[in-house]
């Protein structure tokens, strides 16, 4: 949950949301505004429901009207009400600090700064510790200026990528559409970035911001973590030291300490990188927060989506029409046969008659049976097996049949990319 602020408020009231509500009580639960009743338990209020062309609108929930009449913890109610299991896992954290530094006393000390919440909680922490830290911020070229100017202001180091010269030039030499079952992007603007910066050969402490809440595989971490991307020979070593904590306990602590924190949160985000409109992982929701606060990257990056569908046929990869796919690129409820709509505009587009249009949505996994959904896994399959390979096979079949890792299999695509093969 993330506290609501006066910017998020403002947000909803200029999208013809108005509430009543004021910055000090009020949170954000992904779509839902929620508050704390006075014996301290948790209230729905409303949810923020946000359509396909990005309208808002909202459904209130019903309470006692006895709570309503009590009124809401504040933030501060809050905070002092959690202050006692606050400090504790603060001291818990910063003991793991000194710990981990006194283990390995000769190593370089690296905070990898996002400039995100949990990152400025791990520097607050770290300086409380009383061992000294440099932050080091990795520049995607896809930061929102808010985490580029406190990040500056704060006088975190710089990691840019060195193959790559920015985002935007790398996907248009590419073509590449990154979506929830295919990415390198983070690959290539995030972790090679960290690779290339630093000596391999130097020993290296990393504090990193990541908590088991997050996420399933991060449930998985332990306090000590190290990349595998690091590979087993560089003598670099991660401490996770606030793994344990939830969201709500990290915001607690901000607000209780009266951390400087990114401007982001006050307008709606609940997480700061790389622009969240880009990213296949972020919510429409979180989309529309773009489309009002960045119109201008908003629609920059929909007009490489819109032209990328046309240009490649992605009717058929998707099953979807040209606006389905829209809110849909990064492959979120794909549907397993396309409408009739969908192939009457394919049809159009391409200049086709409907019966021989359907003809292009019939391919199938030879293998599996599945649907075959992304143009990269035809290509792959004519790649390896000819042009007139009556086979097709889905990403991981392929990957079975070839004994291909995930890794290995989009390298691979990437190669045949950036030689600009059409097929992919």
């Amino acid at each position: 949950m993330v506290p609501i602020f006066n910017e998020y408020i403002k947000y909803l009231n200029d999208n013809g949301i108005d509430l009543g509500l004021e910055e000090g009580t009020y949170w954000l639960d992904n779509v839902t505004i929620k508050a704390f009743d006075k014996q301290g338990i948790e209230r729905k209020l409303y949810k923020i429901i946000v359509s396909d062309d990005f309208k808002l609108s909202y459904k209130k929930y019903n309470l006692p009207q006895k709570v309503i009449n009590n009124g809401f913890e504040t933030w501060e109610d809050t905070v002092n009400r959690n202050e006692k299991h606050l400090r504790k896992i603060e001291e818990n954290s910063i003991n793991l600090i000194k710990d981990r530094c006194s283990k390995y006393p000769d190593s370089k000390k690296v905070i990898l700064n996002s400039t995100g919440k949990d990152s400025m909680v791990v520097r607050h922490l770290a300086n409380k510790s009383g061992v000294e830290f440099t932050n080091y911020l990795t520049n995607s070229t896809i930061e929102y200026g808010e985490s580029v100017k406190l990040a500056k202001k704060l006088g975190f180091i710089f990691m840019h990528p060195q193959k790559e010269r920015s985002f935007f030039e790398w996907q248009k030499r590419t073509s590449f559409i990154p979506t929830k079952l295919h990415r390198t992007c983070c690959t290539y603007f995030q972790e090679r970035p960290t690779l290339e910066f630093f000596d391999k050969n130097e020993n290296i402490l990393f504090l990193l911001g990541m908590r088991r809440e997050e996420s399933k595989t991060r449930s998985q971490y332990e306090y000590d973590w190290r990349n595998p991307v690091w590979g087993k020979k560089r003598p670099w070593f991660g401490l996770l030291p606030v793994l344990m904590w939830t969201e709500f306990d990290i915001w607690l602590y901000i607000l209780m300490e009266k951390m400087e924190f990114n401007p982001l949160y006050r307008m709606g985000y609940s997480r700061v990188g790389c622009l969240n409109v880009l990213c296949p992982f972020s919510k429409k929701s979180v989309w529309a927060l773009d489309k009002y606060w960045y119109p201008k990257q908003f629609e920059r990056w929909r007009n490489i989506v819109r032209e990328d569908f046309i240009k490649n046929n992605k009717w058929i990869a998707t099953n979807l029409t040209l606006d389905e796919y829209m809110v849909r690129w990064n492959h979120s409820e794909i549907p397993d046969e396309p409408s009739k709509e969908c192939i009457e505009e394919f049809a159009r587009y391409n200049n086709l008659d409907f019966e021989v249009a359907k003809e292009f949505f019939t391919q199938y996994c030879s293998l599996c049976g599945k649907p075959i959904r992304h143009k990269y896994e035809i290509g792959m399959s004519i790649k390896y097996l000819g042009d007139d390979t009556k086979d097709f096979y889905c990403k991981d079949c392929f990957k079975t049949k070839y004994d291909f890792t995930d890794e290995e299999y989009d390298e691979r695509v990437m190669a045949f990319k950036y030689r600009n093969c059409d097929l992919l």
